[in-house]
């Protein structure tokens, strides 16, 4: 089951989730990459919103209300998608599959790569797409500058740092939703950061049209579900 948690809050960019991209709300994104995939059998929309759950039923989704305690800035995707698992659906799927509404562009390999990664091997319990970078990071100490890195060191040359790339997380329900455990053994798949879409200002939407018409074979398929 593949679950799409989108409340209706949002402070930075209003009604981010329903806000048209090439003529599709940003949410129907997520719907038609989890509904063009073989290996998903249910497509879940989690919200608070009224308006999101009947732009999700539209697109061929379920539906589903949550409650307003899931639907403040404190509340984790994993929380939503637990809630789903424990309290709303007739089945108990053997994996749950999360799709932040906020990034909209997933391959058409993506979910399943994902899938076929956690049922191979029994003892990875999530698999998520990461992307990395190499940051020149440092930290202020009283208004003072402090790197982490020599000034002079090559950008090749410092460590990567990982980090979610918001498109996918599997998890394997009997040992994550069932017992509460949000993280577990944890398995990659490692995306193209050029590529990382996250939706939490307006100049996100330059950077998704962008990465639409650079890669637009790999994007066209979530767009042609509902033409």
């Amino acid at each position: 089951v593949a679950v799409i948690p989108a409340r209706g809050g949002s402070k930075r960019v209003t009604n981010k989730n329903l806000r048209e991209f090439k003529g599709l709300p940003l949410l129907a994104w997520s719907i038609s990459a989890a509904k063009s995939s073989k290996l998903v059998d249910e497509v879940v929309v989690s919200s608070d919103c009224h308006n999101i759950l009947a732009v999700a039923r539209e697109y061929g989704a379920i539906a589903m209300k949550r409650p307003l305690d899931l639907a403040d800035d404190f509340s984790s995707a994993y929380d939503v998608g637990r809630y789903v698992y424990l309290n709303q659906l007739n089945t108990k799927p053997g994996y749950v599959i999360l799709l932040q509404p906020t990034s909209p562009l997933r391959e058409m390999h993506l979910i399943e790569n994902g899938i076929k990664a956690i049922e191979k091997d029994d003892s990875i319990d999530r698999v998520i797409e990461v992307n990395s970078l190499r940051l020149f990071s440092g930290k202020v100490v009283n208004n003072i500058w402090m790197p982490d890195y020599p000034e002079d060191m090559r950008s090749q040359d410092i460590e990567e740092t990982f980090f979610p790339s918001g498109r996918l997380y599997v998890y394997r329900a009997k040992t994550t939703m069932d017992i509460n455990e949000s993280e577990g053994n944890t398995s990659i798949i490692l995306g193209d950061y050029e590529r990382n879409i996250n939706i939490d200002y307006e100049s996100d939407f330059e950077k998704l049209d962008f990465v639409y018409n650079n890669y637009k074979s790999d994007y066209e398929h979530l767009l042609s579900y509902y033409i």
